[in-house]
């Protein structure tokens, strides 16, 4: 693993540009997920993200981290009887995180530029599903393999705006079974070593076409400058993705966030 960081990196380090983002915001998530249940669940929630983008003589690295936390439900809290105690029902919180490499050649001038390569990006979720006195939970993990564009308008001194989207062409997906706890499940879970759980959960997923888990995403990044080395950054970002198996889930994800852009 630290191997593969140092290669990723590497590129990053030699690059003659390197721009540093920092951003938090809000996440707006709607979600259908028949292994849960056949309600649509919304929520919002706090997000943070990081980036760092190396621009060379001919080709531009990318890479990104985000976590976003969310209280999604279906419906408002009501309350309920149970064993003689009033009780109330309450929201599932959900955790996403991010991580994403993206690599393309450039094209354009001074006024634009324009990125084409491709990307990894690394999707994962884990999904507590609470209803009230019962629940459940789940997990998501989507290593998604796309081609990648970026487009770079210089729109007056000292403005920018980066658009950047991909949608995958194969994924390696891994879901919760169809019986949510069955014996593969506790059996991954056999010692509680949350990172041996989370490589046994990836490792038990298949490589799958996008009739199987299609996705498209796509981010919005507009640059104030405040100084030749800082800049004021404001983007939004739109995610979607429908899997199929082993029962359909549907998921949005809007946000909105701001931050600050460093350039060395």
């Amino acid at each position: 693993m630290t191997a593969l960081l140092l290669l990723l990196l590497s590129p990053l380090a030699s690059a003659a540009d390197h721009e540093l983002d920092l951003t938090v915001g809000v996440d707006h998530i709607q979600r259908q997920d028949e292994l849960m249940s056949p309600r649509t669940y919304r929520g919002t929630g706090p997000a943070i993200a990081i980036g760092w983008t190396a621009r060379g003589d001919r080709l531009t690295h990318k890479l990104n981290l985000g976590v976003e936390l969310a209280k999604i439900r279906s419906q408002q809290a009501w309350e309920y009887t149970r064993d003689g105690d009033t009780r109330s029902t309450h929201p599932t919180n959900v955790t996403f995180a991010d991580l994403q490499y993206a690599v393309g050649g450039q094209l354009g001038g001074e006024r634009w530029s324009l990125d084409l390569g491709g990307t990894v990006a690394g999707h994962f979720e884990a999904l507590p599903w609470d209803y009230g006195h019962y629940g459940g939970s789940g997990y998501v993990g989507a290593f998604e393999f796309a081609p990648w564009a970026n487009l770079r308008l210089q729109l007056a001194k000292g403005h920018s705006l980066d658009v950047e989207g991909w949608t995958p062409a194969v994924t390696w997906l891994s879901r919760s079974p169809y019986a949510l706890h069955d014996g593969e499940y506790i059996w991954h879970n056999r010692d509680a070593n949350v990172p041996l759980v989370i490589l046994r959960y990836i490792g038990d997923g298949r490589v799958v076409s996008p009739v199987r888990y299609a996705a498209g995403h796509l981010r919005l990044r507009y640059a104030i400058d405040l100084h030749p080395r800082w800049a004021l950054l404001v983007s939004t970002r739109l995610d979607a993705y429908h899997a199929a198996s082993p029962r359909p889930a549907t998921q949005l994800q809007l946000g909105a966030s701001a931050g600050l852009r460093g350039r060395f």
